[in-house]
């Protein structure tokens, strides 16, 4: 399962990219979005501008907001002049998403240095149409940290190749197998595969970590060295902190084996209470270079929020302090 609408959304990326660097900071919204309307048209994109939005409270309307933009009739855009997405640009294109049928829209922040969060609201399907309300939604998952719901865990194959149906992809999957050996707590793998294109993969990650609420979030690939290697770039924009360590000792652990390893740049960070680790794109490196840092994995989940894993005797003994 790709991500919803990934296509239209990395296309928007670049375009928001393209119109940030020849226009620059310092105008006011209503040039950034005269801008990207030209942009997205001469990309091939359908746009609609100032789409009206009717806002009900218990079936009734009590007033109405106006979208920005609106392209393919799929994503909505809010153009901001800000130093970053805030939280309130966040909850008013939620609130847009929830009065209307679209289910994808991205708050997108003209200042010095461009930003940009995707936003995702799915409706739970009801059970008949006799029970079905125009007027009651559901968000497509609660946090993982939910006591009655698994852990979620994000496997995410970054590989032009594996995308375009070249090759299958083998690294994914042996994430999966290696966790499933390792994790002895309830949790549920959630897969993704991109090319290595860096607004698809920040996307990917953004999705996993924000919508999804993953604990953990596992890349593969894209981490050496050559010009289409852009992962550890990808998840280095989308981290709160970063976390050098864990490269660090991937790295240390694999060149005592493969002397080439020094060329991989994986890293590693965590973006509110997820835990973000760049693997190689082997899956013969995948249990090498994870069992260098599990032992500081379940502890790390723990301080940011996530919630406590359980391993089995098979994998790396993890390391909480007594007090924790």
């Amino acid at each position: 399962m790709g991500l919803l609408h990934g296509e239209v959304t990395a296309g928007i990326l670049r375009v928001f990219r393209e119109v940030h660097d020849e226009l620059r900071h310092g105008h006011p919204e209503v040039i950034y979005q005269r801008a990207m309307v030209i942009a997205l048209a001469d990309a091939g994109f359908a746009v609609a501008r100032e789409v009206d939005v009717a806002v009900t409270f218990r079936g009734r309307v009590i007033g109405r907001g106006r979208l920005d933009l609106v392209v393919n009739d799929l994503v909505v855009l809010e153009c901001k002049v800000a130093r970053a997405v805030e939280l309130e640009h966040v909850g008013q294109l939620l609130g847009y998403l929830k009065a209307t049928n679209y289910e994808v829209g991205l708050v997108l922040t003209f200042g010095r240095r461009p930003d940009q969060k995707r936003v995702v609201f799915r409706r739970l399907a009801s059970r008949s149409a006799a029970s079905a309300s125009p007027h009651t939604f559901a968000t497509k998952l609660l946090p993982s940290s939910h006591p009655s719901l698994p852990a979620v865990v994000g496997v995410l194959t970054i590989s032009d190749r594996a995308t375009s149906g070249v090759y299958e992809d083998k690294s994914g999957p042996a994430i999966q197998s290696v966790l499933t050996r390792w994790i002895a707590s309830p949790w549920e793998p959630v897969y993704r595969l991109v090319p290595d294109e860096q607004p698809l993969i920040e996307a990917a990650l953004r999705e996993l970590a924000d919508d999804l609420h993953c604990a953990l979030i596992v890349t593969t690939g894209g981490t050496g060295p050559s010009p289409r290697d852009v992962t550890p770039e990808a998840t280095v924009a989308v981290c709160d902190r970063l976390l050098p360590g864990f490269g660090e000792q991937m790295r240390a652990v694999s060149v005592k084996t493969v002397p080439t390893a020094i060329l991989s740049r994986q890293v590693a960070g965590t973006r509110g209470s997820s835990l973000i680790i760049n693997l190689p794109g082997k899956p013969a490196a995948i249990e090498e270079c994870l069992g260098a840092v599990w032992a500081a994995v379940p502890y790390c989940i723990d301080l940011i929020g996530g919630p406590r894993l359980l391993f089995s005797a098979e994998a790396p003994a993890p390391f909480r302090p007594t007090s924790a």
